[in-house]
């Protein structure tokens, strides 16, 4: 199983970084949370403006980025 992590920083203090997971959605493979997780990363950033995401990755559950 597969999750979207994304770090992303607080707009009012750019140095405050934290890491987040997205496990409302397990994807089966890394292919098709490649090809999904960009609609799940957009929602997130639109329902947390106070967050500007840095990066983002599809990890195996338990994988850090």
């Amino acid at each position: 199983m597969f999750e979207v992590l994304i770090t992303a920083c607080l707009a009012a203090a750019p140095a405050d970084c934290t890491t987040f997971e997205m496990r409302l959605k397990l994807y089966d493979d890394i292919g098709q949370c490649t090809r999904h997780s960009m609609i799940d990363v957009v929602q997130w950033a639109d329902r947390k403006p106070q967050w500007r995401i840095t990066k983002w990755a599809c990890t195996a559950l338990g994988e850090t980025i």
